[in-house]
Parts: structure tokens; C-alpha cells; sequence
């Protein structure tokens, strides 16, 4: 009986054990694509399986690098039975390990496992065709519940969901029992975060100074490059990013996409405008000029002076300087310390082929002195008022005792 029972093991648990796909690292090109489910094209899914996506993985050859990661196939599948937005999670991450800082090293490629489940909508749901089904239906007054069976996994971790619908009325002799649903066990799916909030871009080393009510953003790129190196740091580390467009890129006009996929599934696209030139580029200019508490009116890359109101205390400001070209101007911020009233602060921005801008701003404090003389003042007519009042009760009580 027990080796019967190791044999069943054998034939039924091992071969579910073994299929599960595992994500990989340190995997040469030609490994990492086979593996990839999007090789063969479009992939027709009618209820779950295990997707694989291969990335290449480089680290930034600039100081204090990071890890870029691009997946080398857009992916590619859709669901026969119509789900447009199924139920996906990364169940094997071989890439997990290249985040954060890194030093120069080779490229290298790693795969990356998601459960693709099209019974499922991207919450966890059962897809029905576009419709839901209640899980209470009322009928006259009279309420019908649905029993689900406790949630069993299939390799890979898609969920199948038994349900029966087997009611069984006891009575007693004299008074009817009403009868009751058992208590059954319940699973709670983990919430999934649907964070798509990007800290930061770094394209070829540099802070695009990117904000996430952006869609899209230009950065200039000299002809005969075909290659940027684009690391992108997300809010919530379970986020996945894909690259797309970065390399081998044409010689005109063309755009970079960044894919942002959340843990649920979400996803949003951000697209880089890449504007070709030849030579040096002469843009010096400022696309915006971000300062905590306070606002610049109607800024305008061509407009250099400007006027800011201040708190009197206000000693220095937090600026963030966004050039129009973030890839090869450099600025400098003069003056921004020990302000005083009239004091100005000049933005110097330097274009790559020395061509230089200056926008200044004069600070403006708003003095407290009218404040305090407006008090002085109230407080002074105030006990004017007030020993007036004193003095015309006091002399009329003298009055009245001469007289008594």
C-alpha cells in the first residue's frame, strides 16, 4: 500500500513539480530568446499558461550606474475566449537580482515567468464574456447564494473554482427549522498593488527629471547614435518595465516606449520623442523651472526674467531646473543663498556647443512692517479709547457725590 501510494506521487505530483517554469539568469542571447514565449509570434491562449519573457540586462557605464533591463520581444498573446484584460503575475523572476546600483559589467540576458490566465479578469475574477455574474440572485423576496468550494492551484497558479449548487431543506416535527448555509473556508487573494509611479528616467546616465502627469517627453539625440541606455526607478519594486525602441533606433525622427506594468496588471506608456541634429546643439534653453511653496506665472523657455514673491524668512530656494535639452546642457544656479529683499538669482544654462542662456529672477519678501504698525496702531487707539472711557466715568462719580 505505501509503495502504491509513492507511485501515485510519482505519476501525478512530479510531472506538475517539473513543468513549472522557472525564471533564469546569467543566460547567453541565444538561450534567453528560445526560451522567450513570444519568439513564434502571437500566442493564442484559450485558458492559462506560464509566459516567458527574455530581457537583455546592461549596466550603465556612467558613475555610480544602474541596471537596465529591456525585453527583447514585445509580448505577444491574446485570449480565444475574448478577455482583453486577463488576469496576469510574475510567478519566476530570474531578473530580480539586477536592480538598483551596479558597476560595468558585459551584457547579459535572464528570463522573467508570468501566469497569462484568460478564465480570469486582471483582479482575480472570473471572466464571463464581458459579463459578471452576482453572487446573490433575488427572486421575489427570496435570495439564492452560490457555495464555493475552497480555491484549488494548478501548476503555474492558475485557480480553477468548483461550485455546486446542492441545497438540502431539513425539517423537524412542530415548528419548521429555517435552514442554514454552512460555514465554509475562504481563501483571500493577497491585494495586488496597481502602483505605476515612476521616481525617476535616467536615458545614457542622466535624470530626465521626469513627472508622472507625463505622458510623453523630447529629448534631442545626435545623428549616428543608435543606442541609449534608459534605467527607469518605479515607486513600488514589484513593478515591471519594458523598454522599446532603445536599440538599433533609425537615423531620423523616431520614439523610445516606456511600458509600465503594475503588479495587478495595469499598465500605462510613456513615450520618449527622440528629434535627430547633426553637429553640436546649440539649445540652451529651460523647459521649466519646478520650486517648492512657490510658483514662476506664465513661464516661457524664451521669457528670462522674471519676479517671485517670498516669505520674508525665506533664506534660499528649492529649485529643480529641467532644461530643454537634458541630454547635453548643463546649468548652474548663482546667488540662490542668504536672499534678501531685491535679490536676484541667476539660472545659467550652457548648450553643448557653448551657446549659453541666463534667466533671472529677482526676489520680492513680503515685509511684515505695515503689519505691525497696523497693530501698533489698533493697540494704541484701543487704550485711548479706553482712558477716555475711565476719565468720563470717574469725573461723572465725583459730580454726583458733591452734589449728594
Amino acid at each position: 500500500m505505501k509503495k502504491l501510494k509513492y507511485l501515485l506521487l510519482f505519476v501525478f505530483v512530479i510531472p506538475f513539480v517539473v513543468s513549472a517554469a522557472t525564471g533564469q539568469n546569467n543566460l547567453d542571447a541565444y538561450t534567453c530568446q528560445q526560451a522567450a514565449t513570444a519568439a513564434g509570434g502571437a500566442k493564442a491562449i484559450s485558458s492559462s499558461i506560464e509566459y516567458v519573457r527574455c530581457y537583455r540586462v546592461g549596466c550603465s557605464s556612467f558613475e555610480n550606474g544602474t541596471w537596465n533591463k529591456y525585453n527583447w520581444w514585445s509580448d505577444s498573446y491574446y485570449c480565444t475566449n475574448g478577455n482583453t484584460n486577463p488576469y496576469k503575475k510574475v510567478t519566476s523572476n530570474g531578473c530580480s537580482s539586477y536592480t538598483g546600483k551596479c558597476s560595468a559589467k558585459p551584457e547579459i540576458w535572464c528570463t522573467s515567468v508570468s501566469t497569462i490566465d484568460c478564465t480570469r479578469k486582471s483582479d482575480g475574477s472570473a471572466y464571463n464574456g464581458g459579463s459578471t455574474t452576482p453572487s446573490t440572485t433575488k427572486n421575489r423576496g427570496t435570495t439564492t447564494k452560490k457555495r464555493t468550494s475552497p480555491t484549488t492551484k494548478t501548476p503555474g497558479g492558475s485557480r480553477t473554482i468548483i461550485t455546486t449548487t446542492d441545497k438540502k431543506n431539513t425539517t423537524t416535527t412542530g415548528r419548521p427549522v429555517v435552514p442554514t448555509e454552512p460555514t465554509e473556508p475562504t481563501t483571500t487573494e493577497p491585494v495586488m498593488s496597481s502602483n505605476l509611479n515612476i521616481n525617476k528616467i535616467l536615458i545614457n546616465g542622466t535624470d530626465i527629471k521626469y513627472r508622472n502627469e507625463y505622458k510623453e517627453y523630447t529629448i534631442k539625440l545626435k545623428k549616428g547614435i543608435k543606442d541609449l541606455e534608459v534605467a527607469v526607478e518605479t515607486e513600488d519594486p514589484n513593478t515591471v518595465t519594458y523598454v522599446e525602441g532603445a536599440h538599433n533606433m533609425p537615423d531620423g525622427d523616431t520614439a523610445v516606449k516606456i511600458i509600465v506594468e503594475a503588479e495587478n496588471g495595469d499598465q500605462k506608456t510613456i513615450t520618449i520623442n527622440i528629434k535627430r541634429y547633426e553637429g553640436e546643439s546649440s539649445d540652451c534653453n529651460i523647459a521649466n523651472i519646478a520650486i517648492s511653496d512657490y510658483e514662476l506665472n506664465h513661464f516661457d523657455k524664451n521669457n528670462f526674467e522674471y519676479t517671485l514673491n517670498v516669505k520674508g524668512k525665506t533664506k534660499a530656494l528649492n529649485m529643480e531646473i529641467i532644461p530643454s535639452d537634458p541630454l547635453h546642457a548643463d546649468y548652474e544656479i548663482q546667488g540662490n543663498e542668504k536672499l534678501e529683499n531685491n535679490s536676484v538669482i541667476t539660472v545659467q544654462v550652457k548648450a553643448e556647443d557653448g551657446n549659453m542662456c541666463y534667466y533671472h529672477i529677482k526676489i520680492r519678501k513680503t515685509s511684515s512692517f505695515w503689519l505691525i504698525l497696523v497693530i501698533i496702531i489698533i493697540i494704541t487707539v484701543a487704550l485711548l479709547v479706553a482712558g477716555y472711557l475711565v476719565y468720563r466715568y470717574l469725573k461723572r462719580s465725583k459730580n454726583q457725590y458733591e452734589y449728594e
